[in-house]
């Protein structure tokens, strides 16, 4: 481990050491010297990690009982630990309560993300949640959105091109999936499309009990595909935080036996993603510690790459919410708002040509296309309520 002339050592370094022997229970050994803590607390939490690295930490001073922590850093590190147990349990018990409520009316739910893909990391409950959601197919879409409607505090509009609903649920916020489409285009979402239709049609599903309720997951092929492209999207839109990494790391150690990896390597290929694989997959080995051996199509010659995005995602932070730090939006003008954003997107977008050319493109101009017709959209409702505001006075005269 190199140190600088203070005898410090770089904090990125020391951040994934921590951040492995958090993952995996496995202690490489942090040297005496000075270590810049509360940068190692700042890096962890805006990357959703730093529960994981408080569990690194404990690792370390087991077998070096005289690793220097200041107290006001524990201090954090405890209040996210207890916090995160805190909120997991409640998010167990409202996806537990969500289920049966879909299970007794015969719909078939399967939970993304989230609470499913905990179970991989050695601490279920050390896992920073976020919310809850759920993929259907065919008609449990319609069926389940008229089950929860009623029953929330609030419904945002419904993307219907992706059938996307969110929805508040007390303090949770859950989200239903027809689909898992993103914007790499119409081929793509076709091939994504099939996956689903897929794993639903042959029932291959995992069933975890979560709190005496049957509560149904992806199967680990679809799982391997789905929680890659979905950060990947994430990424290119600017908001790529490295707890979605490490899910994806977590699930392909976890499976490393059970993933069809023919199956995968079509779909990957299919998908045009072999680029992003590898880069990705250098992280996941090189950064967060997965093994080789349990990291399919592995290339240690995307190491270039993969530090950019690296750079990228420290920079940005988790889902990408530096960049809009310091600014008081609410208060912005609307067109202001949107060029400031486009600009941003922009800037975004060209630094990460070296990825993917063509998919850096075709999200490009997906993001347009989306910010056009939203910018549309508002003037056009503004309008139509300046118009009835109008009407309604003229006719009160």
């Amino acid at each position: 481990m190199k140190l600088k002339k203070n005898n410090t050592m770089d904090t990125d370094k020391v951040f994934f050491m921590i951040l492995r022997a958090g993952l995996w229970e496995q202690d490489e050994g942090l040297s005496v010297c000075t270590v810049d803590w509360e940068s190692i607390y700042n890096i962890s939490r805006e990357q959703g990690m730093s529960v994981i690295v408080a569990d690194g930490i404990s690792v370390m001073k087991k077998n070096n009982p005289a690793l220097a922590i200041p107290s006001d850093v524990q201090s954090l590190f405890l209040h996210d630990l207890l916090r995160c147990e805190v909120r997991n349990r409640h998010m167990n018990e409202t996806l537990s309560h969500l289920c049966k409520s879909l299970n007794d009316d015969n719909i078939q739910a399967l939970v993304l993300k989230g609470q499913g893909v905990a179970l991989n990391y050695v601490n279920p409950l050390h896992r920073i949640p976020g919310d809850i959601d759920f993929l259907l197919y065919g008609e449990d879409y319609e069926r389940a959105a008229s089950i929860f409607s009623p029953k929330v505090q609030k419904v945002e509009k419904e993307n219907i091109s992706k059938k996307h609903l969110a929805m508040l649920f007390g303090d949770v916020e859950v989200e239903i999936h027809g689909t898992i489409r993103v914007d790499f285009g119409k081929k793509n979402n076709a091939i994504l499309d099939d996956m689903q239709r897929m794993m639903f049609s042959s029932q291959d599903f995992r069933v975890w009990d979560c709190n005496g309720t049957a509560v149904l997951l992806p199967s680990a092929d679809f799982d391997a595909v789905f929680i890659f492209i979905h950060f990947v999207q994430h990424f290119y839109h600017g908001g790529l935080g490295l707890r979605q990494i490490c899910d994806w790391a977590m699930h392909l150690s976890h499976f490393a036996g059970d993933i069809d990896t023919s199956l995968l390597s079509h779909r990957i290929s299919s998908l045009h993603m072999n680029r992003e694989w590898r880069i990705f997959g250098w992280i996941a080995v090189n950064m967060l510690g997965l093994p080789k051996d349990k990291m399919p199509f592995y290339d240690d010659s995307y190491s270039k790459a993969a530090r950019v995005v690296w750079s990228s995602i420290k920079m940005s932070g988790n889902f990408g919410r530096n960049f809009n730090a310091g600014r008081d939006v609410s208060n912005e003008p609307y067109l202001y708002r949107k060029l400031k954003s486009l600009s941003r997107q922009t800037k975004w977008m060209s630094r990460h040509l070296c990825v993917s050319v063509p998919n850096t493109i075709k999200v490009y101009c997906a993001m347009l296309s989306n910010s056009t017709r939203t910018v549309l959209e508002d003037f056009l409702s503004q309008a139509t309520s300046q118009a009835t505001s109008m009407s309604s006075k003229h006719d009160k005269k």
